[in-house]
């Protein structure tokens, strides 16, 4: 009688195994992203929302209240991707986009950077934007940076790209274009005065004449003007880092209007925003169907970590930004291109923000096997059907074992595993 209990206990815990093994991760979401290796090396434009909730995006949201039609026409033209993970905040989602490592690889699992720290992505790793650079890409990064600001050799254009336009810190007030520069503890109590500065950059200089205006806009305009400038038969790498919704919560009227009065400030705010992210990215999309470069364009959508608490709709996920919880970490996304062989449908495989690394180099022509990534995606593109990469399940096992460990005992900011 007891002797068939560790039977059970065995056959269970196979049983699980094999249901691991079995699910897939970016390889199905991308279900052959080309159909040769031949194929034209792709547009790649990376859209990141700051602080959204899954149900911030009507594809998610099961009340009706969310409006963009921009991002769910393209979602389910492309693919919706149901299951990706990110970090649970800034800086860490950041860092494991830019090098295809987990965070706490990298120094920079902690949380975010704040304006007073001097932590930073590390100069000795390399990130997407060099490798794509090697590869022929023109690289653009429009938005935030949030990898670090104390040194002029570990921001944007020093670190792979050609071009940078917005904020080097997490945010800014969105008219005024200022940052809070001191410590938010001495501030809360009335030890130290507010103080601020300016944080909207062009490349190294910083960006006087233009406040006033949303930064948002600002960001849409400088987007649609590298488009127009670049020349479509080379190819180009934009990653859309986008402020919004992040607070402070502040939205033009024509976006405010659309949604009804609610009473919790900044909640009107906070929806609009995310309208205005939509509308943003539906001229970006315009731009490069008029250039002639939307049908090699692979876009893909993400959220860098959950909805704020009360603002972000989280639900049915527990938990929010700042949490491991699933609406901390499980980000809602898509991707769309015309050079995707399977479309139309939700993908519901496991994939980690991490695996587009990988997944960009390879699709610029790149060897990863050299890196010092998270998986192996060397038959990502082999054909239309599913790829089994037991290799990338017993990663996903380690990175979830090793996410609860950091959780328990952390390590101290910029001192990696």
């Amino acid at each position: 009688m007891h002797s068939s209990i560790p039977l059970l206990y065995a056959a269970t815990r196979l049983w699980n195994m094999m249901k691991f093994i079995l699910s897939v991760g970016l390889l199905v979401a991308l279900s052959s992203v080309v159909e040769s290796e031949k194929a034209k090396k792709p547009h790649i434009v990376f859209f990141l929302a700051d602080n959204s909730g899954w149900g911030d995006y009507s594809w998610n949201d099961e009340s009706g209240i969310m409006i963009t039609p921009n991002m769910e026409y393209l979602a389910r033209e492309g693919v919706i991707l149901n299951q990706t993970y990110v970090q649970p905040i800034c800086t860490p989602t950041r860092a494991a986009f830019m090098t295809g490592r987990y965070p706490f690889r990298v120094g920079l699992g902690h949380a975010m950077i704040l304006p007073p720290q001097g932590s930073y992505l590390r100069r000795n790793e390399s990130t997407l934007a060099e490798q794509l650079k090697q590869r022929g890409y023109a690289t653009h990064l429009v938005g935030k940076w949030h990898l670090g600001h104390c040194r002029y050799d570990i921001t944007p254009t020093f670190r792979g790209f050609d071009t940078h336009y917005g904020p080097l810190n997490g945010y800014i007030d969105y008219y005024k274009h200022d940052v809070a520069v001191n410590d938010a503890v001495s501030r809360l109590f009335g030890l130290v005065p507010n103080i601020t500065a300016l944080d909207f950059r062009d490349n190294t200089g910083v960006v006087f004449d233009k406040v006033g205006t949303h930064a948002s806009d600002l960001l849409r305009e400088r987007a649609v003007d590298i488009i127009k400038r670049h020349d479509p038969e080379s190819p180009m790498f934009l990653w859309m880092s986008n402020l919004l919704p992040h607070f402070p919560f502040q939205a033009p009227d024509r976006f405010i209007n659309q949604y009804p009065n609610s009473s919790m400030p900044g909640l009107r705010e906070y929806r609009a925003m995310i309208t205005m992210l939509d509308d943003m990215m539906g001229t970006v999309v315009q731009a490069l169907k008029e250039r002639g470069m939307w049908e090699n364009t692979l876009l893909l959508f993400l959220c860098d970590n959950g909805g704020p608490f009360g603002f972000g709709a989280n639900w049915p996920l527990r938990g929010a930004i700042n949490t491991l919880f699933e609406g901390g970490v499980r980000s809602p996304g898509f991707i769309h291109g015309q050079m995707l062989q399977k479309t139309g449908y939700t993908n519901n495989e496991l994939i980690h923000i991490t695996d587009f690394f990988p997944t960009f180099v390879n699709l610029a022509g790149g060897n990863i096997s050299k890196f010092k990534i998270n998986i192996s995606t060397d038959k990502q593109f082999a054909n239309h059907h599913e790829y089994r990469n037991t290799r990338m399940q017993r990663k996903f096992r380690e990175a979830k074992q090793s996410i609860w460990e950091h959780a328990i005992i952390s390590k101290s900011p910029g001192v990696p595993f």
